[in-house]
This record gives C-alpha cells, sequence and structure tokens, in this order.
C-alpha cells in the first residue's frame, strides 16, 4: 500500500533538495535565493507541524484585555457582561489582534501597565518565533523536550 505524505513531509523534501542544489550553484545570487527559499520552506513546515491553533491562547488573552479595559463590566474571559460571542471579535488572526492591541495602547484604551499584557504580549512573541525562527528564543524559552521537528536528513549524524 502506498501512502500519501503530509504537507510537513513534502515541505521538507523540496526543502532538502534545495538545500542539495543550492548548495552546489556556482552563482553566488542562486545559492542565496536557495537559502532563502529554504528558510521559507522550513517556516511553513514548523508551521504546519504546530497547528493554526498554536496561537490562540495569546490572541484570545491579548484581544480579552482589551474588551476588558474598555468595558470594565467585561467577565474574566474578556466577554461584556450579558454580551453575545459576536460582540467580541475572537476570530481576528494574530496580525489583527496586535494591531488591535496597539491601537488600544495608543488611544489610552488599554494601560501599557495593564495587569497582564506584557506576559501576553510576551507569550505571542515567543509562539511566534517558534515557529518562524526557534534559533532567537532565548534559552529559557526554548523548549526543554524533544524539537517540534526532527533535524533534516541533510544535517543528521550518521
Amino acid at each position: 500500500m502506498q501512502y500519501t505524505p503530509t504537507a510537513a513531509q513534502l515541505v521538507d523534501a523540496v526543502a532538502e533538495w534545495l538545500e542539495a542544489v543550492g548548495g552546489t550553484s556556482p552563482a553566488g545570487t542562486d545559492r542565496y535565493h536557495a537559502r532563502v527559499a529554504v528558510r521559507v520552506l522550513r517556516m511553513v513546515e514548523r508551521e504546519l507541524v504546530v497547528g493554526t491553533g498554536h496561537h490562540a491562547p495569546d490572541r484570545e488573552a491579548v484581544l480579552a484585555l482589551i474588551v476588558r479595559a474598555a468595558r470594565p463590566d467585561a467577565d474574566d474571559a474578556g466577554r461584556p457582561t450579558g454580551a453575545t460571542v459576536d460582540e467580541v471579535d475572537a476570530s481576528a488572526d494574530d496580525a489583527q489582534a496586535m494591531r488591535e492591541a496597539a491601537a488600544a495602547i495608543r488611544d489610552g484604551v488599554l494601560a501599557p501597565d495593564a495587569p497582564g499584557l506584557v506576559p501576553a504580549l510576551r507569550a505571542h512573541a515567543v509562539r511566534r518565533l517558534e515557529v518562524v525562527n526557534p534559533d532567537y528564543l532565548l534559552p529559557k524559552d526554548r523548549p526543554s523536550k524533544e524539537p517540534v521537528l526532527p533535524a533534516p536528513a541533510s544535517h543528521r549524524k550518521a
């Protein structure tokens, strides 16, 4: 029986091929473009492995802080008391949630020193770096367990 590779496995295969081809290319520009393409594919691979809900807890925490600051009658989840879920934009993506947080701080709705704001923003930044470039994480933020992805075949010890 033939199995169907996952999207992450396909991305890994293309990245490995680009690493091999880019390393043998005599032209510096081709080598550079291959390295950039590999980095992008590795980010996509990490995003596929962790899933789309990876940033949800941070996004929800930031949105709840904004709603709580704007509506003091909000409950702990940030929903105004008696409000429907539609009144809270829980469908905002990560970028939109961060834009809303920036606007709330800029407009004076959310104080920069609001309890829970810095930890929520820091957690969001750590989760983003886990996908974008885990090498940029502080040692204390790096996972102590096995990495999310195995090392590519080109980086594995024989």
